[in-house]
């Protein structure tokens, strides 16, 4: 015996669009039209139409809820009724963003475009670096066993040469 296919009837999909333009959460919808939540995306996902239809309609729920923002603070005459507004601004501002994230989410950008360049810092080390460079070149004999004497020296003209800047 195979699946029964499972369709939404024009009326349910009316219902649906509806009450996701209130913003009503899928599950709500769900339980009116008596069916489960995967029932109702894997017909959603049958219907390309009423698919595109029903993600309109939530992009626009979510900007419906983000104008109530605007006006929940209306009437407000004491302190008492300005934190129950801050309470329904916070619990607005969160459903646009959970439902419009591209839109109301927060908007954090971590991608750096940004180029440094260092070709005069490293220009100056490497100036700086090369009198003691020279100077080791040239106190350093070849294969001599005077190394450890003219890196004591090397040592004690950079300690100098630090201690003058």
């Amino acid at each position: 015996m195979g699946c029964k296919e499972l369709t939404l009837s024009d009326d349910q999909k009316q219902y649906a669009l509806e009450q996701t333009l209130l913003g009503t959460s899928i599950e709500h919808i769900c339980k009116h039209l008596h069916i489960s939540v995967m029932t109702f995306w894997r017909m959603r996902q049958k219907d390309p139409l009423f698919e595109k239809e029903l993600l309109k309609l939530r992009a626009e729920a979510a900007h419906i809820i983000a104008e109530k923002i605007n006006t929940v603070y209306d009437g407000c005459v004491s302190m008492e009724q300005a934190v129950i507004a801050r309470g329904k601004s916070d619990n607005y501002k969160w459903m646009a963003a959970k439902k419009m994230p591209s839109v109301f989410g927060d908007k954090i950008d971590i991608n750096v475009n940004h180029t440094v360049d260092i070709t005069k810092a490293l220009d100056a080390a490497q100036n700086r670096a090369m009198p003691f460079i020279e100077m080791k070149q040239a106190i350093q004999p070849q294969g001599s066993s005077e190394d450890r004497s003219s890196n004591a020296v090397l040592e004690r003209s950079v300690k100098d040469t630090s201690e003058t800047e």
